[in-house]
């Protein structure tokens, strides 16, 4: 598995190098798709059950298929795995328990292996947020291309003094459109797949070897990875970090907290539910302070909240 050191050193040496490559991240939506059975109505349910959250819409039976063959592509192909791991645990002895995927993913890559994968190399699924400090320095004098929900031109030109900067916009996850401005908003009634996810692949296109596109398009954008390495570009799926350059927190507790009220959770319940989700004990005051705003602030990192008091040693 690479370390965040050895991963952003692989990825400096494939721009300076200009070699396509694929980094793709994979997560519970994704290992849905990869584990869907065309002769198990359950496993195809489940996986809709995941779309139906980004999109809106209950996906057909037929969409959940061919989706799920643009997954599987992606998984197969990808130059770099993005997973959640568990941390290592230290045995009697001094031995360690080794590093194991919380959703299996490591479990269905060895099974792929077996099939006649080959063997590439494992990430952190938060890869995008990893080397998101470096990135400027990384991309500085290139020709960069974003794939994304967002309208990041602005952002990426004026703060890390990139030039031209392509945009193959697609339309922003359903649970997050209350965070959506009007340019996010104008493809709202667009359908992801597979109208928009048709027409970006066919638009994009890759103007020097090795020119980096920042990927931020969820479970329909995983093989949109691949074909972008496919065309000599170097495809890095950001995911949620893409929202954090311009400021707006759509994953993690502090997003969570603000979900949960809509839903009618009390703070009391709020801060409940977010410690035994995170193992962390979390500020009663601050969530009622937090939650008083319309949305989310940004944050140097949405992962870590000014308001997460301690670690604790297991979940309530």
């Amino acid at each position: 598995m690479l370390s965040r050191v050895g991963f952003t050193g692989w990825l400096q040496r494939r721009i300076d190098e200009r070699r396509a490559a694929a980094v793709v991240r994979f997560g519970d939506g994704e290992e849905a798709f990869l584990r869907v059975d065309r002769n198990d109505d359950r496993s195809i349910e489940f996986a809709g059950g995941k779309l139906a959250k980004q999109t809106g819409v209950r996906p057909s039976t037929k969409t959940v298929l061919e989706i799920q063959r643009s997954v599987v592509e992606a998984f197969d192909e990808a130059d770099v795995l993005g997973i959640l791991f568990q941390r290592q645990r230290v045995l009697s002895g001094g031995r360690l328990d080794g590093v194991g995927s919380k959703t299996g993913l490591t479990a269905l890559y060895r099974d792929r292996l077996a099939s006649g994968r080959r063997p590439t190399a494992l990430a952190r699924r938060r890869l995008g947020h990893d080397v998101f400090g470096v990135l400027p320095g990384l991309l500085g004098g290139r020709l960069v291309s974003v794939i994304s929900c967002r309208d990041l031109a602005p952002v990426l030109e004026r703060r890390w003094g990139l030039d031209g900067v392509a945009v193959y916009q697609v339309p922003s996850q359903y649970t997050t459109r209350d965070l959506d401005g009007p340019f996010e908003a104008a493809m709202h009634g667009v359908p992801i797949w597979p109208d928009a996810h048709d027409r970006v692949r066919d638009e994009i296109t890759v103007r020097e070897p090795g020119e980096v596109f920042l990927v931020g398009a969820g479970i329909c954008g995983k093989d949109l990875c691949v074909h972008v390495r496919r065309q000599g570009g170097i495809a890095l799926d950001m995911g949620s970090a893409l929202d954090r350059v311009v400021g707006k927190v759509t994953r993690g507790p502090w997003r969570e907290a603000f979900l949960l009220r809509a839903q009618g959770m009390s703070v009391a319940e709020i801060a409940s539910s977010l410690e035994e989700r995170y193992e962390k004990e979390f500020d009663r005051e601050e969530i009622s302070k937090l939650i008083a705003r319309e949305q989310p602030r940004s944050t140097d990192d949405p992962f870590e909240l000014p308001w997460t008091k301690s670690t604790v040693s297991s979940p309530r």
